[in-house]
């Protein structure tokens, strides 16, 4: 098993924990929950969607399906529709401790304002994609260090753009899923971008408890940092350590 290692640098590009309800939650509800957010998430916009078109005539019927909630500054995002909540941070990511606080914050709210929040979740999700960026003379130097590559026996000229999905079934309640992007860089040709999106999903079918929600997605994380620190070798992982 790969070493987890603190990093003070991560390369986490955007970072998004979720919950998956199993049983519909009635849109109209989040109204009164929406202003309750504010101080985290000042800016709001509703989500529509299109229904269908209505009777009698061509004109699309577009009703609301739910909230999008943003905190500019922060580059912190927050959806919340009849299926799910999920909170995403992109590009100010600190730590897991504060990003799941602030979820945490977001939950506990919900539970005290919505009716019938002791409802079924169905699962609970983390999402982390990371952007490792090399010069290409660098790239050929640690290419050995990358556990998960093509094999190529067709040509003998390094491939510089190539896309990979690896997924696990870890038990009856635990999977995951990493993808591997190699692309270079729009701006510079001579650059190239390391991508991993590494999801991991744990299926629950138990009513929404916050003293255990905690200690349930510290699960994925270990799972999300296996993955990550098993893909690598410690000549790359030290450039973020």
């Amino acid at each position: 098993m790969a070493e987890i290692r603190y990093l003070s640098n991560p390369p986490i590009r955007e970072a998004v924990f979720g919950i998956n309800f199993g049983s519909i939650v009635e849109v109209n509800s989040y109204e009164s929950l929406v202003p309750k957010l504010k101080y985290i998430f000042p800016n709001s916009t509703k989500k529509t969607s299109l229904f269908g078109f209505s009777e009698g005539t061509i004109k699309p019927e577009f009703k609301n399906s739910g909230f999008f909630l943003a905190n500019k500054e922060r580059n912190e995002t927050l959806e919340l529709d009849s299926s799910g909540i999920v909170y995403g941070i992109k590009g100010n990511y600190e730590s897991w401790d504060k990003s799941f606080s602030v979820f945490e914050d977001v939950l506990k709210i919900f539970k005290e304002n919505i009716e019938n929040s002791d409802l079924l979740i169905k699962f609970i999700t983390v999402k982390f994609e990371n952007r490792m960026n090399f010069d290409k003379n660098e790239y050929e130097n640690l290419e050995s260090g990358l556990k998960f590559k093509p094999i190529v026996t067709y040509t003998d000229n390094r491939i510089y753009n190539y896309f990979l999905n690896v997924n696990d079934k870890v038990d009856d309640q635990m999977q995951s899923s990493l993808a591997i992007r190699l692309h270079e860089c729009r701006r510079d040709s001579n650059k190239l971008h390391l991508d991993t999106i590494i999801s991991v999903f744990k299926l629950k079918n138990t009513n929404l408890n916050l003293a255990n929600l905690k200690s349930e997605f510290n699960d994925l994380r270990k799972l999300k940092n296996k993955i990550f620190f098993s893909s690598f070798d410690d000549q790359i992982i030290n450039q973020y350590a």
